[in-house]
């Protein structure tokens, strides 16, 4: 009997523990991220730009924190098909490549081809498939590609 409870027990602690560590990852996130976080799963990206900002302007605000909420101040502008902005905000987070996902940096190259910033594309594609585990993931590649392609081919 015994030895059929001390698995259960052990993966019982396991699964408390894992919850405890995503508990406390979401208590890092400010009460206004929730709230702006929330406006963007509603697709109320108006509220969810001031709250983003609110949190930016804020005079002590950590270099991990402020990339975190410029990424996704990004992906509003540039789920509003704001790219010029989407690319301002990329850009401030651009040296800490850990704090993107995949999908982020597929929408950070897109922004910059989309901006007529071939080369900056290539240098931000080839700077994250040499940090990241997603370096062979088909759309940042197909983006690399792509704005090779058109970084050689002239204006008509």
């Amino acid at each position: 009997m015994r030895k059929i409870f001390q698995p259960l027990f052990i993966s019982g602690i396991f699964l408390m523990l894992a919850s405890l560590s995503l508990q406390a990852q979401d208590a890092k996130l400010s009460g206004t991220e929730k709230k702006a976080d929330t406006y963007v799963d509603y697709q109320d990206f108006a509220n969810a730009e001031k709250e983003y900002k609110a949190i930016l302007e804020k005079k002590k605000i950590e270099p991990s924190e402020k990339d975190r909420v410029s990424i996704k101040l990004a992906n509003v502008f540039y789920s509003t098909r704001r790219y010029e902005e989407a690319e301002k905000y990329f850009e401030k987070a651009a040296h800490n490549s850990g704090a993107f996902t995949q999908q982020q940096v597929a929408a950070f190259l897109t922004t910059l081809i989309r901006n007529g910033k071939n080369q900056r594309a290539l240098e931000i594609a080839n700077g994250f498939t040499k940090v990241h585990p997603f370096s062979s993931n088909k759309a940042i590649l197909n983006l690399a590609e792509g704005a090779k392609y058109w970084e050689n081919t002239p204006d008509t």
